[in-house]
């Protein structure tokens, strides 16, 4: 299964499937004292050993820590738990991984089957209810092979009344699953406060992105423009307070911050001249920690979109205003990461495998332009992309353009059936895959956060353009494309 997160992709007004990458951090750790213990067996194991992510940064989505425990030969394991870890943590074996809640004192032992850990995975002991909560909401609610039955993956076909209704209607089976679940299994109130919390949220990010996945869907379809939104639609933004500080631990929560921002244009305000960039954001969320993670999240978004040259002269006001200073180090690593990747400098080189298994080098490509696509054949937003691919590629045929593919797809075969079935191959474009999902290295090399994630790399093999155009932008797609054959 895959961590899938629906995100606003920054000013471009669509959505882009955000990948949340883990990694581990160099050298080992002194292990603190144990405030809860996490036991188990696995069956069937894939791996040598159980890994539990924790302190999950929330711009970057890469977590911070990683406690890991290795396997017996039974597929037992012991995991003691710092405190820093308590609250809602991930945990790993090989590819698959499970959501889990642990609060001080608890002792949760689990069991699962690797082959099916979604289906098999109990928990038993001290604190086990908040766990099996979360991972029978998962598997019925957030998986992948839900993803087709959630709100936001049908409202490109909704009208906006239709829309509010089914997604009435998913807060309502979720919160009775809630219900019934703590009726079986007694949740701690602040566990139930959490969850409840997070289906809330949920349900108004969800009515939040209506009208972005219905420009998405007119773009890439070249369909009418959608009707207007009623005057009301937006009412359900006086039901739950905006500015929320017990609530950024959730993640839903943190999604609808960043949706509403954008729907209220307040990554203008960043733009604005007079001293005090921040200002129409705090006075919409009032000063604290939501305002503080409200300018970052903006920052960080704008370093996707915008690059460095916009944010570097923001950082030294933003570090002077704000009051968490983990947001300012989020926000200047990222700045400092993505300086190397400007128009100009030399894109990185990579080596993948094509359909034939042939190895195939990006520098193979010089003397022609290049269009750098990121995708997945699981990623809904890069399908829709697929078409307005096609009629891009027939544009260019016959020129000195290469539309280069990277596919992150972790099967190959699921990779090779998509080509087939979307029609994607053509004499002017190249496929190649990278199938380590998270944590491919041609990701990591252009610092990509989520798919699909467009470049264009100039004959000289240089970058003329990050987060270039998408197809379905045609006017811009192909002004970059005819600006990068000019030079």
């Amino acid at each position: 299964m895959r961590w899938l997160f629906l995100l606003v992709a920054g000013v471009a007004g669509t959505l882009t499937v955000a990948l949340a990458t883990a990694r581990a951090q160099p050298g080992p750790r002194p292990a603190p004292p144990a405030a809860a213990l996490l036991t188990g067996r696995i069956l069937h194991p894939t791996a040598a050993t159980v890994v539990l992510e924790y302190g999950t940064d929330w711009l970057s989505g890469e977590g911070t820590h990683r406690l890991a425990a290795r396997l017996t030969p039974t597929g037992a394991f012991r995991l003691p738990v710092p405190a820093a870890a308590l609250g809602a943590v991930w945990l790993y074996h090989g590819q698959e991984y499970t959501p889990l809640y642990l609060a001080k004192g608890d002792a949760p032992r689990l069991i699962f089957d690797a082959r099916y850990l979604d289906e098999t995975i109990r928990y038993t002991g001290v604190g086990a209810s908040t766990s099996n909560y979360l991972a029978q909401h998962y598997r019925r609610f957030e998986d992948d092979d839900v993803y087709e039955a959630t709100p936001v993956a049908k409202a490109s076909g909704f009208t906006a009344g239709q829309m509010r209704a089914y997604t009435d209607a998913y807060r309502h089976r979720q919160t009775a699953f809630l219900d019934s679940f703590a009726r079986r299994h007694p949740l701690p109130p602040a566990f139930r406060a959490y969850a409840r919390r997070a289906i809330d949220y949920g349900w108004a990010n969800d009515l939040q992105l209506y009208p972005m996945a219905q420009m998405l869907n007119q773009r890439a379809r070249r369909a009418a423009a959608p009707a207007p939104l009623p005057a009301s639609y937006f009412d359900f933004q006086a039901l739950l307070p905006l500015a929320n500080d017990s609530a950024l631990a959730n993640e839903p929560y943190r999604s609808y911050l960043a949706s509403y921002l954008h729907q209220h244009n307040l990554a203008d305000s960043l733009l604005r001249p007079g001293g005090a960039p921040f200002a129409a954001i705090v006075r919409r969320l009032g000063p604290g920690r939501c305002a503080d993670y409200a300018v970052a999240q903006l920052l960080y978004d704008k370093l996707e979109t915008d690059g460095p040259g916009f944010v570097g002269p923001l950082l030294p006001a933003y570090q002077r205003y704000a009051h968490d200073s983990a947001f300012v180090r989020t926000v200047r690593r990222r700045y400092r990461r993505l300086l190397p990747l400007q128009p100009g400098r030399l894109a990185p080189d990579f080596t993948l495998r094509d359909e034939a298994d042939q190895p195939v080098s990006l520098h193979d490509f010089r003397g022609k332009v290049v269009y750098l696509d990121f995708w997945a054949s699981w990623c809904g937003p890069c399908v829709a992309e697929v078409p307005a691919t096609a009629r891009l590629r027939q544009q260019f045929a016959g020129r000195e353009v290469v539309f280069l593919a990277v596919s992150i797809d972790q099967q190959p075969a699921a990779w090779r059936k998509a080509l087939d079935r979307l029609n994607l191959r053509a004499p002017n474009a190249r496929h190649l895959i990278d199938p380590h999902t998270f944590d491919a290295a041609s990701l990591r090399a252009y610092e990509v956060r989520g798919v699909p994630t467009y470049w264009l790399i100039g004959r000289d093999g240089r970058i003329v353009q990050g987060n270039a155009p998408r197809p379905s932008d045609s006017e811009k797609a192909t002004a970059a494309l005819e600006g990068a054959l000019a030079h």
